[in-house]
């Protein structure tokens, strides 16, 4: 049985180091044409250690692995189609076998951004894969204070984990750049300013919120969104309040989506 592992293994280097070697393809023109500035979100994973309250990605889990090779044919594709900016999301990106193959292939073409929520574990393990061009490291946090980070996430003692990896990062790899993500939904809504809070000692150019659904919670579609009161709120007041505090310290906020949702 072992040799068999070993025989498909030997396999599978083959027909990556094939892939990662092949001329990039020529692709038809694109209609309408990209956009000076375009990013590709690729889903690398399902596997995830927490259960965040809006994420479905667990519907995903019985999709199968690209594999090596098909990975660095995606990549160079990527590369092809002048894609400024890969974005790796899950899932947990850091979990996927399939990252260093990825990266192999991007780096040097376009610039590479990877989310995490917080891993179990010493976070240094991660820090390999991150030194191979991975030029941002976007960490999702939804409030500042961490007992009311880990409810939303679904896991205690994430957002210790998140805060030791971004710290890690940091100190071994200081030429990242860091951003933060924070999801808004009913049940993170009114916690979003303190995420900042925390956030900002750790230094990172820009914040984005996402604004999404609760997902598990037995309700009619409509009932996963912020109510309207609370979207007027959100779009109105908090972000404008947000965006003048960021502007001041020459960070970014990024608002998704826009234009208003009501």
């Amino acid at each position: 049985m072992r040799a068999i592992h070993g025989n498909q293994d030997e396999a599978d280097d083959a027909a990556f180091a094939r892939a990662a070697r092949m001329p990039y393809p020529r692709l038809p023109a694109m209609e309408p044409p990209l956009r000076a500035r375009v990013r590709v979100i690729w889903v690398l994973n399902a596997a995830c250690p927490s259960r965040c309250s809006y994420c479905a990605v667990e519907t995903q889990r019985s999709q199968r692995p690209l594999g090596r090779a098909r990975i660095a044919s995606v990549a160079r594709e990527i590369i092809a189609c002048g894609f400024d900016e890969v974005i790796f999301v899950g899932g947990e990106p850091l979990l996927s076998p399939d990252l260093p193959a990825a990266l192999e292939v991007l780096g040097g073409h376009c610039t590479v951004a990877v989310f995490t929520g917080g891993l179990p574990g010493d976070p240094r393990r991660h820090l390999d894969v991150l030194a191979r061009g991975v030029s941002r490291l976007v960490v999702s946090l939804d409030a500042g204070e961490e007992s009311t980070n880990d409810r939303l996430r679904g896991r205690a003692g994430v957002t210790r984990e998140l805060e030791s990896l971004v710290i890690a990062a940091r100190d071994a790899l200081p030429a990242m750049r860091l951003s933060i993500n924070s999801v808004v939904t009913r049940k993170s809504v009114e916690f979003t300013p303190t995420a900042w809070e925390r956030a900002e000692l750790w230094e990172p150019d820009s914040w984005s919120l996402t604004l999404a659904g609760d997902n598990f919670d037995g309700l009619e579609p409509v009932g996963h969104f912020l109510e309207r009161a609370q979207l007027e709120t959100h779009y109105l007041e908090r972000i404008p309040r947000l965006a003048s505090l960021l502007a001041a310290t020459g960070r970014e906020l990024v608002v998704l989506p826009v234009p208003l949702p009501f």
